[in-house]
């Protein structure tokens, strides 16, 4: 049997093919993992919390941020690399690439070229706004449209894709759920504080310019919460909240960050995957963009959607929605939570908006029928 290659280049990729790496090792397919250099550094240590050692490492040089058009060529270039040496050494089956990334894109194209079966997995996540989130949303688009096999993470997204793609289309639930159930109990940090934990990512391209006053909105609330503001590894993103005085957890392993998210009592992000990951706890959280391509979080009653005219209006939010779970009895969900009913999946109660933490089994089951 030929071997399946699983792409990655970024943090978010890692963990979200690892439940698939594992299920195909459980499985006794072969299997082999390429790592592109997108995220220099950030990759390998994730990898290594992962426990995952890959195949073969490509990387891909640039000469400063900010131009896509340089970065994306250059994945291309080390993807194809990767995928000709692997292909000669080993032998491809088929090729899985995670998100909206550019290596994601790269790898999709590289494959595509090659004549090899390519997996999407997360597809049919849309926004139907290509700058929001940019260029994320046009890159999945195009995976869309040459991708041989689409994984996706909701029923919604399935539905994104029949109505666009002619090719084979699978429901298979989130991988971000299993990995979150995976490295929830495996931190040796725990966060406890006396006031309530509100936890903070912002780190889009396109919302850079908001930082700022969404610095100036969280300072309401520093005096009845305690918060947590974990360092994303993007300069520009650091230079933006450390000149606005807020000060900055260092950046945290996921098992960490895990642990952190459960411990909250609100999340103010702009990050799909924490909304996932959020949701799936039944932590309240304002997802601080214009569009969202996880509009299942805020049909379920779980997330608020907080655009930039909007800004002004996060204090208050936050505040009431933090007080009516303080008040609620404890319940087998929040208030105003209208989503699928709560489980209990390896001892942890979920509410399974996103998946039920085993994605990573059916993927790995369709990559061995789109091998044959």
């Amino acid at each position: 049997m030929k071997h399946v290659v699983l792409i990655a280049g970024t943090r978010p990729e890692c963990l979200k093919l690892a439940p698939v790496w594992r299920a195909l090792g459980e499985a006794e397919t072969p299997r082999l993992f390429l790592a592109v250099q997108q995220h220099i550094g950030l990759l390998e240590q994730h990898l290594d919390e992962a426990q995952i050692k890959p195949d073969l490492t490509m990387p891909v040089s640039r000469d400063g941020p900010g131009n896509l058009n340089q970065l994306l060529s250059r994945a291309i270039e080390a993807a194809d690399q990767g995928l000709r040496r692997l292909d000669l050494d080993h032998g491809i089956g088929c090729v899985l690439v995670q998100g909206d990334t550019a290596t994601a894109f790269a790898g999709a194209i590289a494959a595509f070229h090659l004549e090899l079966p390519v997996g999407h997995v997360e597809a049919g996540l849309r926004s139907w706004r290509n700058d929001s989130p940019f260029p994320e949303e046009g890159y999945r688009r195009m995976i869309s449209q040459i991708a041989t096999a689409h994984y996706a993470p909701t029923k919604a997204a399935l539905d994104n894709l029949c109505a666009s793609t002619d090719t084979r289309g699978y429901y298979t639930g989130n991988t971000s759920v299993d990995q979150l159930l995976h490295d929830l109990p495996l931190s040796k940090i725990t966060y406890a504080s006396d006031k309530p934990i509100i936890l903070v990512t912002l780190h889009r391209r396109e919302g850079l310019e908001r930082i700022p006053a969404a610095c100036d909105a969280l300072a309401g609330l520093a005096g009845d919460f305690q918060i947590y503001w974990p360092a994303h590894p993007n300069p520009l993103v650091q230079r933006k909240i450390h000149a606005c005085g807020q000060e900055m957890l260092p950046p945290l392993l996921h098992a960490e960050f895990c642990q952190l998210l459960a411990s909250s009592a609100a999340v103010v992000t702009d990050s799909g995957g924490v909304i996932e990951e959020a949701a799936t706890l039944g932590i309240s959280t304002f997802i601080l963009r214009d569009a969202t391509e996880r509009q299942e979080a805020i049909d379920a009653g779980i997330a608020e959607l907080v655009p930039e005219g909007e800004l002004s209006t996060l204090v208050d939010r936050v505040r009431s929605t933090v007080h009516e779970r303080q008040k609620a009895p404890v319940s087998s969900a929040p208030p105003g939570y209208s989503g699928p009913a709560p489980v209990l999946v390896q001892g942890v109660r979920i509410l399974p908006i996103f998946g039920d933490g085993q994605a990573g089994e059916r993927i790995a089951e369709l990559a061995r029928e789109l091998v044959k």
